[in-house]
């Protein structure tokens, strides 16, 4: 699929992957929407990006996802790509932590439901647009769970599962629906975690190149190696997770502020 002089929105476009993805879409002479939950950062990001247009929205809030389309709507701008891209996650001991269940429940809500919502809202103008896309970025967890983030794993393996659903379901509609797993990026909320990690830039590169090339789902960086590890050897999968150096209450991965 080309990206260009395409009218794309990108949740979580304020910081991280979300913003670098901004960018190089905006220089590919594409119309690019970002929305973030803070204004200050959805003011500065889209004042970096040329041409793009900033809006607040808590994508975790179904009034705001309604008043962003209705904002869009009145604007002008009808997107045929949408990048579901906002996501949170922790590292925590679900036992041990007193308000486990509220953390996994945010999670969830905002990497999961969230991301079902707006498709499910924005599918009617992308099926419209007759050549269209939707771009979910989920995570090398959701492949294989991380011990140390139970309600990251799940609300990324869900929308795992939900995004391969759709690509069937969609099969001939002329949306094409694509998954984006990045491995542990250097962003905001990944600093101060001990182990290698790839920049935002290099992660929204790979992501496009591989969009454009028609890949599916687009495993980057040692992703890739996961997924054939889940493929071929799961129990050494899991072996290797078990111990991978991430402490407990060190933010693990983050694909922008919501």
């Amino acid at each position: 699929m080309k990206l260009e002089g395409r009218t794309i929105l990108i949740t979580g476009g304020a910081t991280g992957i979300g913003f670098a993805m901004a960018g190089q879409l905006a220089r590919r002479g594409n119309r690019v929407a970002l929305c973030a939950r803070t204004p200050e950062a959805v003011e500065a990001a889209a004042g970096a990006i040329p041409g793009a247009r900033g809006l607040v929205c808590d994508v975790a809030v179904e009034d705001d996802r309604r008043k962003l389309q209705d904002r869009l709507t009145a604007e002008g701008w009808r997107i045929d790509v949408l990048i579901n891209n906002a996501g949170v996650g922790e590292a925590y001991d679900f036992a041990r932590t007193p308000d486990a269940g509220e953390r996994a429940r945010r999670e969830i809500e905002i990497d999961l439901i969230a991301p079902v919502r707006m498709t499910h809202r924005f599918l009617p103008v992308l099926m419209e647009a007759g050549e269209a896309a939707v771009i979910n970025v989920t995570s090398g967890y959701a492949l294989r769970p991380a011990p140390v983030a139970p309600g990251y794993t799940a609300a990324k393996s869900g929308l795992h599962f939900f995004t391969c659903s759709l690509r069937v379901q969609l099969a001939g509609t002329g949306v094409e629906v694509f998954e984006v797993l990045p491995p542990m990026t250097d962003t905001r909320m990944t600093r101060g975690a001990a182990v290698h990690k790839m920049s935002a830039a290099a992660v929204a590169r790979k992501a496009l190149r591989g969009i454009e090339r028609g890949r599916k789902e687009i495993c980057i960086g040692e992703v890739r190696w996961l997924k054939a590890a889940t493929r071929w050897g799961p129990g050494w999968a899991d072996r290797v997770l078990r111990h991978y150096p991430v402490p407990v209450r060190e933010v693990l991965a983050d694909a922008g502020d919501p």
